[in-house]
Formats: structure tokens, sequence, C-alpha cells
């Protein structure tokens, strides 16, 4: 038997030698080639970067006097090229760069990572989406067009231009054709339905419509850690708004998102028991949010606001993205921090623009803006 298994002139054992080779270098090239799908994109966003995300950075720019002198400042920058007038033209042209950007890295990074930066730029603009249900839930008249031509987001656009244009009684089919639920849709004719709640029901449908989108398997954990830490942030945010207005522990758990990486459901169930903004912040002691938090507790006390904690979470984001690009360096890590610090550079530059355009102080601008640690 050994002798016919092991004999160089059997057909047969040639097919299976090779078929071993085949098979081994297949497994060893999987993860060589995926190193290699993303080695460039990775170098070019890294050397790109996001300055306007620098406390140091922002500081400056937003010292200067004229619109015109914002715009030469940016300019500097070679990947942006900014030719506007008013404040209103900066933020058209700054969602411009922003959708720019999002199309090259989809260049970049091929068709298995369309879908991905695809449902990203919908969960951009959850705030559209929002400014409808809104709309329709207090029964006032909503900007169709407004929103329309500002949107860069296809599915959301294709939304905007149904609801416009759709009768009453077909709303639910047009919003059960999109992917809502038929609870979600039932939310929305209820008096006694709340703004939070609203607003945790769209954040969790866009944030699981990333979730959902396949991208090649060595990017699937980096891709999972990211979803998770924004159900972190999102269920936090949420449940601070609902302590700053007293909500009690029932209601508040009608704003839980879902399972995080380190607030997991029965932890945020918990954080809607505090009786207190400061218990909710207490309680998170021992994550990684709860720096950020504790650090921003004197601004929030002096303002009786809950902005400055919420500004600090999408702080702690901008930390923890970083860490994500390091720990997936050879897969999508790199590139999810340059989005990610993008959309937040490009919401640094809006306001700036608009507080020079409109002669607001320095300080005022600054107290804004999300910044990282230089």
């Amino acid at each position: 038997m050994f002798d016919l298994i092991f004999d160089p002139g059997n057909f047969i054992v040639w097919i299976l030698i090779v078929s071993i080779i085949v098979g081994a270098v297949g497994v060893i090239s999987r993860p060589f080639a995926s190193f290699v799908q993303f080695a460039y994109p990775n170098a070019k966003y890294e050397a790109i970067g996001n300055p306007y995300i620098k406390k140091s950075n922002c500081e400056k720019i937003s010292e200067l006097e004229t619109l015109d002198q914002f715009i030469d400042q940016l300019n500097t920058q070679k990947d942006y090229q900014i030719q506007a007038s008013t404040a209103s033209e900066v933020q058209t042209r700054l969602d411009d760069h922003f959708n720019q950007m999002i199309n090259q890295m989809k260049q970049d990074h091929g068709k298995k990572m369309n879908a991905f930066f695809d449902a990203y730029v919908d969960f951009t603009h959850a705030w559209m989406i929002k400014e409808v249900i809104r709309g329709l839930h207090q029964h006032r008249e909503i900007d169709f067009d407004s929103l329309i031509s500002r949107s860069q987001s296809k599915m959301v656009t294709s939304f905007l231009k149904e609801m416009a244009t759709t009768t009453d009684e077909d709303i639910n089919e047009v919003l059960s054709s999109y992917g809502f639920d038929t609870s979600f849709i039932d939310l929305i004719g209820k008096d006694d339905t709340i703004a939070i709640q609203l607003d945790a029901e769209i954040d969790e449908f866009f944030i699981n419509k990333m979730e959902q989108v396949p991208v090649p398997y060595k990017c699937q954990k980096a891709k999972h850690e990211y979803i998770s830490r924004l159900i972190d942030i999102f269920t936090t945010k949420h449940i601070l708004r609902a302590k700053q207005m007293n909500y009690h522990e029932k209601l508040c758990q009608l704003f839980v998102i879902g399972d995080g990486y380190e607030v997991p459901k029965w932890k945020s169930n918990e954080l809607c028991e505090a009786d207190t903004v400061k218990d909710v912040v207490d309680m998170l002691d021992g994550t990684s949010y709860h720096p950020f938090l504790k650090k921003a507790m004197d601004h929030y006390e002096s303002s009786s606001s809950v902005q400055p904690l919420i500004t600090s979470l999408d702080e702690a984001m901008l930390d923890l993205v970083k860490q994500i690009s390091q720990q997936y360096y050879v897969s999508i890590g790199p590139s999810i921090r340059f989005m990610v610090s993008k959309q937040i550079e490009i919401m640094n530059l809006k306001i700036i623009s608009k507080g020079i355009a409109e002669r607001i102080k320095k300080d005022m601008i600054t107290s804004l803006l999300t910044m990282e640690a230089d």
C-alpha cells in the first residue's frame, strides 16, 4: 500500500501533492494579500492626516478675523481647495470635500469595502432623517428642498425625495420600504413619544446598518470594535441627556441601543438607575470613557449643560479610533481612524468658519470644538 502511495510514477500521488501545495499557498497568501490590499491606502491616509482635530491648529485658525483669512489658511493644506465667499458656501464646500474624500477611499480600497463606506456616509446623515421624523411627529412643515440640496448620501437623498412627494396615507409604507420596523413607525404617531426616543431608534437603525454590511474577513474585527464603541458612546449620550431632563429609569431604558464594547446592555440599564448626570459619570469609572467625562465635569457644572460631556465622548472616540488604527494596522484600522477624524475635522471647520463670519470670540468657538490632544 505504501509503495503505491509513494510511487513517483503514480499520477494520483502527484495530484495529491500539487493539491496540498496549492492549499498551503492559499492559506499563507490570504493574509499577505489582505496586507498588500490595505498597505497603500493606510500609508496614504496616514500621510494626509487630520490637522484640524489638533488643539493647537484649531486654536490658531480660530484666531483669524475674516472668512477670507480662514479660507486662505485652510487652503495651505494640499487636500483642501475651498473656493467660497460666504460662510454658507464654505459649509457646502466642506461637505463636498468630505464626500470627495469618501469616494477616494472607496476607489483606493476596492469594491469589497464600498458598502461599508456608503453605510458610513448614510450614518453621517442620520440627523436629516431625525429632522424628518421629528417633523412628522410634531405635525410641522419640513423643508425637504433644503435637506435634499445638502444630502451627500444616495440612500438619504432617495428617502427625502420619496417622503417629500408621498401622501399622508402612504408615509408608513415608505418608511417600511427603507427598513424601519413597525414598532418605530408606531412611535411616530404617538403623542407621548419623546424626541430622544426617536433619536435613539434612528441611531440604532444606522449603526445596525453599518454592522450588517459585509467587509473582507481581515477587516471584520476592526469594524466590529468600532461599531461596538459607537453603541457605547451613543447610548451614554442619550442617557446623559435623559438624566439632565430627569427622565425616570424605565424611560431611559428605551434609549439603550444595544450591547457595546465596554458598556453592555445590562450596564446601560444600570446607568438608567442613576439619579443624576454625575452619578452616570461616576458609574462609568473604569471604562475608557470616564477620564474624558471626568475632565469635562467642571464645564458641565458651570454651564448646567450636558454638551461638554457629549463633546468629551466624541474626544474619547478620537482616542479610541487611534487605538483601533494601531491594533488593526494591517487591515482597515488606519482608514477607520482617518474617516472618523475627517468627519470631526469637517464639523470643527464648519463651526470655526461660522464663528469667524459672525465675529464670535475665539474662546466661545473653541469651546464647541472636538479636539485631540497634541
